[in-house]
């Protein structure tokens, strides 16, 4: 659970999300949707929306995370889909409640269950859009349109597709469906691309695959041994990956089960 609450805070601590959520709180301070335009002075709109952005982003980080880091559901369609799902489950009958506790003061006709549900998920997908656009990395055609910063030769290839505040030593690369998730020294990024394509790409960085789906990096091992039925090594980041029969031998002769 503290992982969860780690990974929520760093995620909230973007300042991609501040300017989302200033854009969100002008976009509908300015609007004034559910007949709020008429009703509620400009100044008035802006305090309410500014609470009511900030309650929505925080709930779809954590939602997020959830779906995302837990389930690995990180490509948009399906990640962004639940994402905003779950966040209409659980935001849209609070929402509910408050139109109907304001709805004498300040609205003609409250807003119904459906009309806030569509609204909130239509929201959260637009924040889902904003988040992938700003995190994936462009196709090949479009980087190499792009002007090319000088490479960083302690670097391996790999690290050359990530976003640019990711682009540190590469921890992990682990295999999630059509998907690698790359995990280096300044956070944790996927990637459409073959598992065993991002391994020919780590050009010699020094460490091993462990699993089918899984490597890492000698760096990034702190220290392994049995987990129930099965082996695993921990890593420095506080998180562990499995190590199979087939790769087993290999990582005993690296000496990693015996790190404390």
């Amino acid at each position: 659970m503290k992982g969860f609450f780690d990974e929520v805070r760093a995620n909230l601590r973007s300042p991609v999300l501040l300017a989302a959520w200033g854009f969100m709180t002008a976009m509908m301070a300015l609007a004034g949707p559910f007949g709020s335009y008429e009703q509620i002075a400009l100044p008035r709109r802006l305090i309410v929306w500014l609470g009511l952005t900030a309650l929505a982003i925080v709930l779809a980080t954590a939602v997020r995370v959830v779906v995302y880091s837990r389930w690995q559901l990180r490509d948009f369609w399906r990640g962004g889909t639940v994402t905003s799902a779950l966040s209409v489950a659980i935001l849209a009958p609070v929402l509910r409640h408050m139109a109907e506790v304001a709805g004498d003061a300040y609205l003609i006709v409250p807003p119904g269950l459906v009309e806030i549900a569509g609204f909130v998920f239509c929201l959260t997908m637009g924040f889902c859009a904003f988040r992938h656009a700003l995190e994936t990395v462009p196709p090949a055609a479009a980087r190499a349109a792009l002007p090319m910063a000088p490479a960083d030769p302690a670097l391996p290839r790999l690290a050359d597709r990530l976003p640019e505040g990711l682009r540190a030593p590469v921890l992990r690369v682990s295999g999630r469906d059509h998907y690698v998730e790359v995990a280096t020294a300044a956070g944790v990024a996927s990637l459409l691309m073959r598992f065993s394509d991002a391994l020919a790409e780590l050009d010699g960085v020094d460490g091993l695959q462990v699993h089918r789906s899984h490597w890492v990096a000698a760096r990034a091992v702190a220290g392994g041994g049995r987990d129930g039925a099965k082996m695993v090594l921990r890593l420095t980041d506080g998180g562990q990956v499995p190590v199979s029969r087939t790769h087993l031998a290999a990582v005993q002769a690296r000496g990693w089960l015996d790190q404390t």
